[in-house]
């Protein structure tokens, strides 16, 4: 715990018991009036409640979001990691200029990974604060599906990608990567 705060609360506590202090001796001019005053003491009650308890409520709040938005964000960054792997696999074909049933096998593989992990993405989302976000999983869905469709499509696995087959797969990587990015920022920034 820091110790900010009690240093505060002795500074203000020295202050007020000078200018008590002051007041009874009458320095300056300074007095002290005493009448008690029902409305000052719950509005000095009320301050003393909101400036005391309610900053506990909002960081527990505050946490607990975090926390949330913690799973969030790790289960994007799995896909991303193998969103990731799937393209350098894709490009490993590209550059021996064949598609290995190894590599056919792997590339598959990584987008029944990707693909799994989506759902459990969006499943995450629904059930948290950030429900608003789950359009932006079938957007990714669907930029997840014209991945795979470029990367897979045509006589795969038996022949290599040609140069416009791979440009169509880069703009599409491309696309879902940047769909992804902005899923994971607006997770960090959802209140």
């Amino acid at each position: 715990m820091s110790r900010q705060p009690l240093f505060v609360a002795m500074v203000i506590f020295m202050a007020l018991c000078g200018m008590f202090w002051a007041a009874h001796i009458g320095w300056y001019g300074l007095s002290i009036e005493h009448k008690l005053d029902g409305v000052n003491v719950a509005t000095l009650a009320v301050n003393v409640f909101i400036a005391y308890f309610l900053q506990y409520y909002f960081i527990s709040r505050a946490a607990d979001n975090r926390s949330e938005k913690d799973i969030l964000i790790d289960g994007l960054r799995d896909v991303l990691a193998s969103v990731r792997q799937c393209r350098d696999t894709v490009l490993a074909c590209q550059d021996a200029g064949k598609i290995t049933p190894t590599s056919a096998k792997s590339i598959k593989l990584l987008f029944r990974k990707i693909a799994n992990g989506m759902e459990n993405v969006e499943t995450a989302i629904e059930m948290s604060r950030c429900s608003g976000l789950k359009d932006e999983c079938k957007e990714i869905q669907h930029a997840l599906f014209s991945y795979k469709s470029a990367a897979t499509g045509g006589n795969f696995p038996s022949k290599p990608y040609d140069a416009q087959a791979f440009s169509y797969q880069e703009r599409t990587y491309r696309a879902l990567s940047e769909k992804l990015h902005d899923l994971v920022f607006k997770v960090n920034q959802h209140q």
